[in-house]
């Protein structure tokens, strides 16, 4: 008797599954396309425009995704043109039939940020980020003349002191990068604390200091590493530098008080 029952169950079980999963891709989602814009503007606090296909997927987890995709300038001069763009779903809202995204990604994105930065309100999480983690893949981002290719990384809401954490990996020069920043909130003077570290090659690199609220950053800096040939046309030997006051704008790039260390020299 069990066995009678047991082969339908599964049966059952398996066409369930393939309905799941066949169902959503051949509905024409054309009429969700304005809804899906504006729930994306309104969770990243800036236009976005879907100009691909959409499709939903309900397995293994419930997603969105949309080929296409333009965000634009929120007055801070930064725009995103991504080959695709994920939203993750709440399963319980979508039973609801509410579209609740949970995560953002961003798929083999174009990023491009000015330098020097925007005054800090630019700087300040969008709203999303209290409810959302985003995630890049695979993406490029351009900041002036610099540019990071193969950009995978995840930004998600600190503290009640952090604005912003991320962390990730990128590929400069044809080297691969890890570094990590951590964003705290904007004082009533406009100034915000942030941190960074980068890891390649062996080289490690910290920076402790703060954004200005008219662009640029001021801080100290410490640098060490086996070999500096690997980072710079150098003797291959080990190196360390410490800066009590590193200063970066659009035009300058100082140093003061430097302490330089060349193999034990």
């Amino acid at each position: 008797m069990t066995r009678r029952l047991a082969v339908p169950v599964l049966l059952l079980l398996a066409l369930l599954g393939a309905g799941l999963w066949v169902a959503p891709r051949v509905i024409d989602w054309e009429a969700w396309r304005g809804r899906l814009a504006d729930i994306a503007s309104a969770r990243l606090g800036r236009p976005v425009a879907l100009e691909g296909p959409i499709a939903l997927v309900l397995l293994p987890s419930p997603r969105v995704e949309a080929g296409s995709v333009e965000v634009g300038d929120a007055g801070d001069g930064v725009t995103v043109r991504a080959r695709a763009m994920r939203l993750r779903l709440d399963l319980a809202a979508l039973l609801a039939l509410r579209l609740e995204p949970r995560e953002i990604v961003l798929v083999g994105g174009e990023i491009r940020l000015p330098w020097p930065p925007g005054a800090l309100p630019s700087f300040r999480p969008p709203p999303w980020l209290t409810v959302l983690d985003a995630r890049l893949e695979d993406c490029r981002v351009l900041v002036g003349g610099l540019e990071l290719e193969k950009v995978d990384a995840r930004l998600v809401t600190g503290g009640a002191t952090e604005a912003l954490v991320a962390d990730g990996g990128f590929v400069w020069r044809g080297q691969a990068v890890r570094f990590s920043g951590q964003l705290g909130r904007a004082g009533a003077d406009g100034i915000a604390p942030l941190d960074l570290g980068l890891a390649v090659g062996g080289a490690t690199l910290s920076a402790r200091g703060v954004l200005q609220p008219a662009g640029g950053y001021e801080g100290r800096l410490e640098a060490a590493g086996p070999d500096l040939s690997a980072l710079v046309p150098a003797p291959a030997v080990p190196f360390r530098a410490t800066t009590n006051r590193f200063t970066v704008a659009a035009d300058l790039l100082a140093a003061d008080d430097l302490s330089l260390d060349l193999g034990g020299q």
